[in-house]
């Protein structure tokens, strides 16, 4: 089967005591993808002992990034949830039997992720047996989200292939497109990782991926998951879900589906979970693991309602085939902008085409050519675009902030100037009342003339002041 290169491994196995209390608390294992919550209330350990925020487990990740933000929302999974809490960004989601919420250790620059499963009964980082009877550990659960966040690949030596750094200059004509594009928007994505997920719940994700954008996607596997899934627990006032089994999923009805908007794609989830169950289940699509790309593609397509596309992202995301590239509308498009020779083919994606892109794209990246088009994909999606957007807005209006205080200083300024002439003004005015002193009558005119001068003039000086602050508010 093609999967991965054989990449330099992190050998440390991150078994590091944080000194937070981790007393143990429990939890399964199995691989998924969930939900989300808000502020971080106290949860009681097992032994109903209130021990507040100190039940973090914590491992290093020794520079192998993880930008936990643009793994768990770039469209791979569609449960996480990004939570701001007055101290630190949490993202919760559930994986298996357990709720997991994740976050960086202050003051380790992204390098030590703090985590805590939570499981049916509440209990945190449960060193004893879970629901489904089998014994975990924190070297367990370190294994867990390793294999979920595929730490066991060095991403450094990946950035360096996918960026074809052995030719340094970007003007190479050896430098094919693709890599120019990545070496634009690698560093910005840096840290992105793929992500291992459990065949069941990504297969029936994406099945809802079809035709429809990331938030309709979120709201319909969403919708599936509170429907069907067995309920783990509530979590700061929020129910989280299992993905629902196929044993679960049989009993949805294309009525009930379409009452969830599902749509078309009703049909889809009922037959494509009778032939799942008909071809052996759960252990049916482990098998696909041991294929080859084409050979899982092959298979996966003869379910109802799963295409090549859909094939692939299973492929990808839980099938370990790092090579395969789900070709989507996004990257057709992207693939004929850096390709000018795709433009003059065929404006449809016909197999042929589909099979050709994807072809480039792994001679250009290797066998974790599917991991590197997460970037470019992860590059053309709106969240991001947004961030961008609002970085450049917040710029925009610090750049506006700064040219309205130097415009309001130019008019302070002028201002200062106007009273700076005035009291010269009324200097010289003084002079010629002096020098004009003959006689009473002529003092008196002058006095007379000094205080209708100064009168206007201050009068017109504090109209153009209040003037110039109702233009400023």
């Amino acid at each position: 089967m093609t999967t991965t290169n054989k990449m330099p491994i992190i050998k440390n196995e991150n078994n590091i005591n944080n000194n937070n209390n981790n007393n143990g608390n429990g939890t399964p294992i199995i691989t998924t993808t969930k939900t989300t919550t808000n502020k971080i209330p106290i949860i009681k350990n097992e032994n109903g002992i209130d021990n507040g925020n100190n039940n973090w487990e914590e491992f290093q990740l020794f520079k192998n990034k993880l930008d936990l933000k643009k793994t768990l929302f770039s469209a791979q999974s569609f449960i996480w949830k990004e939570i701001k809490n007055e101290q630190q960004t949490e993202y919760v989601g559930v994986i298996g039997n357990n709720i997991i919420v994740l976050r960086y250790k202050e003051g380790s620059e992204q390098d030590i992720i703090q985590y805590k499963f939570i499981d049916s009964n509440k209990r945190i980082n449960y060193n004893g047996s879970g629901d489904d009877g089998i014994i975990m550990k924190k070297e367990d659960r370190i294994k867990i989200l390793k294999d979920y966040f595929y730490l066991e690949l060095d991403i450094n030596q990946l950035f360096k292939q996918w960026r074809n750094d052995e030719i340094k200059d970007d003007n190479d004509e050896k430098l094919h497109q693709l890599n120019k594009q990545f070496r634009k928007v690698g560093d910005k994505f840096s840290g992105l990782r793929l992500t291992r997920q459990n065949p069941v719940d990504c297969l029936f994700s994406f099945i809802c991926s079809q035709n429809n954008n990331v938030g309709r996607i979120t709201t319909l596997v969403n919708g599936l998951v509170q429907t069907y899934g067995s309920k783990i627990t509530d979590y700061q006032g929020i129910d989280y879900y299992k993905f629902p089994t196929l044993n679960q999923l049989s009993l949805a009805t294309i009525e009930e589906l379409n009452q969830l908007g599902f749509g078309y794609r009703s049909r889809y989830v009922v037959e494509t979970c009778k032939q799942v169950l008909e071809k052996g289940g759960i252990e049916w699509l482990n098998q696909l693991k041991s294929k080859s790309h084409p050979e899982a593609q092959k298979e996966l397509t003869t379910l109802m309602g799963v295409g090549k596309k859909v094939a692939d992202c299973v492929s990808l995301m839980s099938l370990e085939n790092t090579n395969a590239v789900a070709v989507d509308t996004h990257i057709y498009q992207l693939s004929k902008k850096y390709l000018p020779s795709l433009t003059k083919k065929s404006t449809s994606l016909t197999p042929k085409l589909y099979q050709e892109i994807s072809n480039l794209w792994e001679t250009t990246f290797g066998n974790h050519a599917g991991w590197a088009q997460t970037y470019l994909f992860a590059n053309e999606l709106s969240i991001f675009k947004d961030q961008k957007s609002n970085n450049n807005n917040n710029n925009n209006n610090n750049n506006n902030n700064n040219n309205n205080n130097n415009n309001n200083n130019i008019k302070n300024n002028n201002i200062k100037l106007e009273l700076k002439n005035e009291e010269n003004n009324q200097t010289i005015i003084k002079n010629e009342i002096n020098e004009s002193n003959s006689n009473d009558n002529n003092l008196i005119k002058k006095e007379n003339l000094k205080r209708k001068i100064i009168t206007r003039k201050t009068t017109e000086i504090n109209d153009n002041l209040n003037n110039k602050n109702k233009k400023k508010k």
